[in-house]
């Protein structure tokens, strides 16, 4: 069986109560001390659609997120967005309006993904490295930041 669950403190708390360990990567424990009728333990899933919502929410509405090696900045995403409508071109990004001003439709999984995405972060960085244009200067660690998300196979 398993339990599926958004990332809210009250969830995680609830977890490690029960005996799940999903906040250490190097003890990592997904079932918790219940069995179901069948006998089987619940396994603990956090739903990733929902994180990923967080994660745009997070950076779009705090505009700068820091890290060890650097910041993370919405303001490149924003201004990719601006600069391919100006020329009505875009990079191999599906990246519209509707993506920067996500919180008229909050909820759709769909304008997440394609915000916190490799395309998204290929485009910046073309704009950068390639075009040279100078309000993508220093974009590389939120490039980073977009590509961290993405699924490896």
């Amino acid at each position: 069986m398993v339990n599926m669950s958004d990332n809210a403190t009250s969830n995680i708390s609830m977890f490690n109560h029960l005996r799940a360990k999903i906040s250490d990567p190097d003890n990592l424990k997904v079932t918790i001390e219940i069995r179901n009728i069948f006998g089987e333990f619940i396994l603990i899933v956090i739903d990733t659609s929902h994180v990923i919502k967080l994660i745009r929410g997070c950076i779009g509405d705090m505009k700068i997120l820091m890290n060890s090696t650097g910041k993370s900045e919405w303001r490149f995403v924003d201004k990719l967005q601006k600069v391919q409508h100006s020329n009505n071109l875009h990079l191999a990004n599906k990246l519209r309006l509707k993506h920067i001003q996500y919180h008229r439709q909050k909820m759709k999984v769909y304008l997440a993904t394609q915000t916190i995405s490799n395309s998204v972060a290929n485009a910046i960085e073309i704009c950068d490295e390639k075009l040279k244009l100078k309000e993508f200067e220093n974009s590389r660690e939120t490039c980073k930041f977009l590509r961290i998300f993405i699924s490896k196979e």
